[in-house]
């Protein structure tokens, strides 16, 4: 679990999740007055086609250990080198389309969505969205494939969970791309050293609230959506009005909020006192990290902080680069990630 250390900052971040809660609670209201009931609840759409266009792959199903049901878009051969890509928040396996289609020339990808996101289980319960449980899933999904390695790329929470595969499971991580997501340990101590880090995670606080997030996420039929894409002005003609359909179509689902935001609910907290130090979970695989500058959420100091939980580091910036680094910049991530599989 990363943490808040200490009185201070657990009050700001406390402070925070209760400014911010009153901000979209009197949101709510207004839209509600000036709106009607219908802003408060996003309209049902009908499945995009282009998740279903046969260039990005196939869509597979997998049932691991525990019965959990894992979706997967699989595209290129698979006597090749397996792949394996792992979203963020909140996302789904479309994030990856360009990838699927590039990088399966050489090599077997595979986009999964992660358990409570898209076509995956979505089991209740918070307890359900432990890292090391999401973890375990990909270990028994790579199994099931008939692999004992691969590549794995994360992307935000994508990236959270991969750096905890490579610790439970290193023998199964052959080298480990990272896309703007923190180190987990990182994280932690920028949190308690940085305020600005502190401030960019306002929305963490706020995620660990109930209702209220899911709410403020279907606002306006999902206007979050169109908004999240369109802060890069460079970049929007990466997300053309069908995507981000797609995006609302998936998140509108009966109950596909919930369980993404209990991944924050879940492995993000804040205690009074430092206490012992933790064991450093430090990658024993070669570590690439790929990190958009432009990024409103994560500090850059984290991107190069990685170093000091890796035996074998490099990174890539990409300055023009918002969070979603691998739509924005397709053909340099590509490359980048090639070059680094094959060691050049």
């Amino acid at each position: 679990m990363v943490q808040v250390v200490g009185p201070v900052r657990g009050a700001v971040a406390a402070l925070l999740a209760a400014f911010w809660s009153g901000v979209f609670l009197l949101l709510l209201a207004v839209r509600r007055v000036t709106r009607g009931a219908e802003a408060l609840q996003p309209r049902r759409r009908p499945r995009p086609a282009l998740l279903d266009d046969p260039a990005l792959g196939a869509h597979k199903f997998a049932t691991v250990f525990g019965g959990i049901k894992l979706h997967y878009v699989e595209k290129g051969d698979r006597s090749k080198p397996l792949l394996l890509l792992l979203h963020g928040f909140p996302a789904f396996w479309y994030c990856w389309h360009y990838q699927l289609k590039a990088l399966s020339q050489h090599y077997w990808v595979v986009a999964v969505d992660m358990r409570g996101y898209g076509e995956s289980a979505k089991p209740e319960g918070r307890d359900s969205y432990d890292r090391q449980l999401v973890a375990q899933d990909l270990f028994h999904l790579v199994l099931s494939l008939g692999r004992q390695s691969c590549t794995v790329i994360g992307h935000d929470w994508g990236g959270i969970i991969a750096y905890e595969l490579a610790r439970l499971r290193s023998s199964l991580v052959e080298k480990l791309i990272i896309i703007n997501a923190p180190h987990p340990d990182a994280m932690e101590e920028v949190l308690q050293h940085s305020w600005d880090q502190m401030f960019r995670s306002w929305y963490i606080y706020l995620f660990q609230l109930p209702w209220l997030p899911e709410q403020v996420m279907q606002l306006d039929d999902f206007n979050m959506f169109t908004k999240m894409f369109h802060e890069n002005p460079s970049a929007r003609h990466h997300y053309p009005p069908e995507m981000v359909d797609a995006y609302k179509y998936t998140f509108g689902e009966p109950g596909a909020l919930t369980p993404p935001l209990n991944y924050y609910r879940q492995n993000f907290g804040w205690r009074w006192h430092r206490g012992e130090p933790a064991q450093v979970a430090r990658v024993t695989c070669p570590l690439l990290v790929i990190w958009g500058e432009r990024d409103r959420a994560l500090s850059p100091l984290l991107a190069t902080m990685a170093a000091r939980y890796a035996d074998r580091f490099s990174v890539h910036l990409l300055p023009n680069a918002s969070h979603w680094a691998m739509m924005e910049e397709p053909d340099e991530v590509n490359e980048a990630i090639r070059g680094f599989i094959s060691g050049q």
